[in-house]
């Protein structure tokens, strides 16, 4: 089981961080679903370090968020340190987490994200340096390893540098995620640590949860592109968990109704012209499945207005 100091996290249920999408607004939906810790979307190091207006923007969540995590990225020892502080000082997540895992060119090329998987020393003297700098507890998120699965060496070398618990992304950075995640990799890395492990990759469906817990014995799961328009998963998770009980996914008009809800949310927050461009990184997954989405889709996307947006994604209900 998965316990961060005085938290316990009963069933185990994180959402991962994504960027552009798990923005404070998504992530207070997927709280209201069962998510028992979410994650921001990752900063950058420099840009906190600098007190830039975007990076720092990243980092806004509500008390209704908490257990929170915020993670950060860097290839500077010196800029994490700094990032970290500024963090906790400024912000007080429950969770500072470093990416290890992330695959992206533009991460890649500035020497951060997977391609620390690649010096594990630089990368121990990243870890580091982010743990000794700030009293808030720290975490990891890898891949299994660069071009070849070295996740025991890694995970025994971030255990060592004091991190509260690892989330192994079960693919290589070198596969981003054109193969299957390969979560037999996980009962080796149990075996060589001590530390909470967090499973991470392809896990779309609550039976998934379960096969990861009782077979593979991990202490918790995160779950990224399967929460894409269906936050519900985690109360899916939960119930499976707790009752044995498989629930049907949501219909059609209960999927737009919390879709609504989150564009009020942002709207509220962040006015009607930022929140027409961020709406639209989630309308593709909410309305997946529905008969006539494409047309609708294709209609939201080239309007400018939110107002229309609205309009057009309330008569789905209507049609229904």
């Amino acid at each position: 089981m998965l316990r961060i100091g005085n938290t316990e996290f009963r069933h185990g249920l994180i959402l991962a961080p994504l960027a552009g999408v798990t923005d404070t607004y998504f992530r207070r939906i997927c709280k209201s679903f069962g998510a028992e810790l979410v994650c921001s979307e990752m900063v950058s190091s420099e840009g906190v370090k600098r007190r830039m207006a975007r990076s720092m923007e990243y980092l806004n969540f509500c008390d209704e968020e908490r257990p929170i995590s915020i993670q950060i990225f860097g290839s500077s020892p010196e800029s994490m340190k700094e990032a970290a502080k500024i963090i906790e000082t400024d912000f007080h997540p429950d969770v500072i987490d470093i990416n290890l895992g992330c695959p992206v060119k533009k991460v890649i090329k500035t020497g951060a994200g997977a391609a620390l998987l690649k010096d594990t020393k630089k990368m121990e003297d990243v870890v580091n340096s982010v743990v000794s700098s700030v009293n808030t507890p720290v975490s990891a998120k890898i891949r299994v390893g660069w071009d070849k699965d070295n996740s025991l060496e890694i995970s025994k070398v971030l255990e060592g540098c004091g991190i509260c618990f690892l989330t192994v992304h079960a693919r290589r950075a070198c596969d981003n995620y054109s193969v299957k995640a390969d979560w037999s990799v996980y009962k080796d890395i149990m075996n060589n640590i001590s530390i909470p492990l967090v499973a991470n990759g392809d896990i779309t469906r609550p039976e998934d949860v379960m096969y990861l817990r009782d077979d593979m014995g991990v202490d918790a799961v995160m779950i990224g592109r399967g929460a894409l328009g269906r936050p519900w998963i985690f109360k899916m998770i939960k119930d499976l968990i707790e009752n044995g009980r498989l629930r049907e996914e949501p219909l059609m008009n209960e999927k737009i109704e919390v879709f609504l809800k989150q564009i009020e949310l942002m709207k509220e927050n962040i006015g009607k012209e930022r929140t027409v461009g961020r709406l639209k990184k989630h309308v593709v997954y909410y309305l997946k499945g529905f008969t006539t989405s494409k047309d609708i889709i294709h209609e939201i996307l080239i309007s400018k207005k939110l107002e229309e947006i609205i309009s057009l994604i309330s008569n789905i209900i209507v049609e229904q």
